[in-house]
């Protein structure tokens, strides 16, 4: 029977975050924890799954390239703990996120979250629970955000500047969404 053998999963959502040096943000955080070598082994000797660029909200785990691999190489017994930073790297709707959850279990995996410093199995009924909470807690977080940064655009928007780093196609689809909202707006009054 495999002994503790640990794999780390991370993923940034945007090329911008990928040049920003978030996923290096993410292994620094990971391997940083005091918690992690002593449970898990040495950092060094943990293959890392890294997806670059690759929206949480949009692919499923199982459809993003190192999450593929992830999976595969989880359901083929090459490790037993996957360390993530945080849960919502696994994915950012709550259906998607359990059913990947789900998947991992199923190969006998347990998850590690650095940043709440929480193992995840799915041996327990709080196991269980904080599962279908976390996948609950990642979709609120993914569309709170979206929220506030369709607010944002709104409002400068509205304000006639424009988004400096944009390209005029962006400002464009910027413009068209304001306007949709004042149109729905409208039409509901």
């Amino acid at each position: 029977m495999l002994g503790v053998k640990a794999a780390i999963y991370a993923r940034v959502s945007t090329r911008m975050q990928e040049e920003g040096g978030t996923i290096e943000t993410q292994l620094d955080r990971i391997s940083k924890d005091p918690l992690v070598p002593v449970k898990y082994g040495p950092y060094a000797e943990m293959e890392q799954y890294l997806d670059n660029g690759v929206s949480g909200r949009k692919k499923p785990l199982w459809e993003r390239p190192e999450g593929k691999r992830l999976l595969a190489d989880a359901k083929a017994g090459k490790f037993n703990v996957i360390i993530v930073y945080k849960f919502n790297r696994l994915g950012r709707h709550m259906i998607d996120t359990e059913e990947a959850i789900a998947q991992l279990f199923s190969y006998g995996i347990t998850i590690y979250d650095v940043k709440n410093q929480m193992a995840l199995d799915n041996n327990t009924a709080t196991g269980k629970m904080i599962r279908q909470l976390m996948g609950m807690m990642a979709e609120f977080e993914a569309t709170n955000g979206a929220e506030a940064m369709r607010d944002g655009l709104e409002r400068v928007a509205s304000s006639g500047k424009t988004l400096y780093q944009e390209s005029p196609a962006a400002q464009k689809a910027y413009w068209r969404i304001y306007e949709r909202r004042h149109r729905d707006v409208k039409e509901n009054e």
